[in-house]
């Protein structure tokens, strides 16, 4: 039983996999030539261990020599059965499957070829090009847009925090200032009574209290937009470096479900390079800085939302009646 290197890179990435002993020129050499990683179970039940050499003989007595550069283990929670699903799982390159099969044409095998590009701004590119040169329309090409993009989830996690955070405010603002406002036409009654008396009509007395409701959420906008400006770029940093503490948590445990924890030297080699995970470049801070367009908005859903709350008052002065008003006063 046998996986080309590169489909089984999902299960170390996933975890499922995850190597026990490697050696120091693993990845240099894993992806040509006669070499294998075997599961540690097969490893055991034979007395095998790195750099022996295994022999896989075919009926026809056609032998091939491989020399093992790993071994690996399951991380299976399945208890019930005496050995893993991988126990006999022999994990090689491409080129040494095909040189086997090539061989003998009694052996069937299904090649998935797997590309790495160092940009996934070009996949679109590599895909039309495939096409273009005959491929045909029924064949499907899969790519990994989901692991790749995951290299970024730091910045669309505090984008998609951000973006919540705004949507609850803007929803919670809203609702305060409308029972902020209708308790105060309940409280200044009695000053639109007397304003109505003395023959202010009742879209100046509205406008009054509009305007006096704008006056002070411009002030208030202006005061959070600086209180904001000013604290923004310290608090996009600390939710930046938790996102971050948290990418290079997870690409250590794949580094190390890759064996890159016992090779010697690691620190020059990276086994992940080139297999399809995304290296990624993190900015460990953000220049945050609020421009004059995103004050505007601000301005704007702040202003916005003062119009919409200050409907109560405008219907509540509507219906008032001056003489009701003040006989209740009085």
């Amino acid at each position: 039983m046998g996986y080309d290197s590169i489909d089984a890179m999902n299960e170390f990435i996933s975890g499922s996999y995850t190597m026990s002993e490697i050696t120091d020129n693993a990845w240099d050499v894993a992806f040509d030539g006669n070499y294998v990683f075997i599961n540690e179970e097969l490893a055991k039940y034979n007395s095998l261990k790195l750099n022996d050499k295994i022999k896989l003989t075919s009926d026809d007595k056609d032998s091939h020599e491989f020399t093992i550069i790993g071994i690996f283990k399951e991380n299976s929670d399945d208890e019930m059965t005496m050995f893993s699903n991988s126990a006999n799982t022999i994990i090689t390159n491409a080129s040494a499957v095909i040189n086997i099969t090539n061989k003998n044409t009694d052996l069937k095998v299904n090649v998935n070829p797997t590309f790495i590009i160092d940009s996934y701004d070009n996949v679109e590119a590599l895909q039309n090009e495939f096409y273009e040169k005959g491929l045909d329309e029924n064949f499907i090409l899969q790519t990994n847009e989901e692991l790749a993009t995951s290299g970024v989830s730091s910045i669309k996690n505090i984008n998609s925090f951000v973006t919540t955070f705004l949507i609850m405010t803007l929803i919670i603002g809203g609702l305060v200032l409308l029972v902020i406002n209708m308790i105060n036409i309940r409280e200044r009654k009695y000053e639109i009574g007397v304003l109505r008396t003395i023959g202010m009509s009742k879209l100046k007395v509205t406008m009054q209290f509009v305007l006096e409701l704008l006056i002070i959420a411009f002030v208030s906008l202006l005061l959070g937009a600086s209180i904001g400006a000013f604290s923004s770029k310290s608090v996009s940093n600390a939710i930046l470096t938790n996102e971050i503490n948290i990418s290079n948590a997870k690409k250590e445990e794949t580094f190390k479900n890759f064996g890159g924890d016992k090779m010697m030297g690691h620190g020059e080699r990276n086994p992940m390079k080139g297999m399809g995970v995304p290296v990624v470049c993190a900015y460990d801070k953000i220049d945050a800085v609020v421009n004059f367009k995103v004050l505007i908005e601000l301005l704007g859903i702040g202003l916005f939302l003062v119009l919409i709350s200050s409907l109560a008052s405008m219907i509540s002065i509507e219906r008032f009646s001056p003489l009701t008003i003040l006989k209740e006063r009085s």
